[in-house]
């Protein structure tokens, strides 16, 4: 018998992606998903039930929003709501007759 012995650290094989760049990806993400919808989050905090909660997410989403339109990100969500949103929701006011 041989008496070759094995490195664990030889035979490991690098896969994947870094934590710190899997981190940085995901907050990219996020902050453009937030740029990119926060004009409607803002709206629907807007139709709040006033109090603690209304008042909270009004303050918070306020200067995410100014910025949203000032970038001019938001009219990617509002274009895609315009064309597609009536088809995607269609189904859900199949219940209802046309007037």
């Amino acid at each position: 018998m041989s008496d070759t012995r094995i490195d664990p650290e030889e035979t490991r094989m690098e896969t994947g992606v870094p934590v710190r760049k899997a981190c940085f990806c995901v907050g990219v993400f996020f902050a453009l998903m937030l740029l990119f919808n926060c004009v409607s989050m803002y709206a629907s905090a807007n139709l709040l039930v006033y109090g603690r909660a209304h008042d909270f997410w009004v303050s918070v989403l306020r200067p995410v929003e100014r910025l949203s339109r000032l970038s001019g990100l938001y009219h990617v969500r509002q274009m895609t709501q315009d064309t597609l949103g009536n088809k995607l929701n269609g189904s859900a006011g199949k219940g209802e007759e046309k007037q």
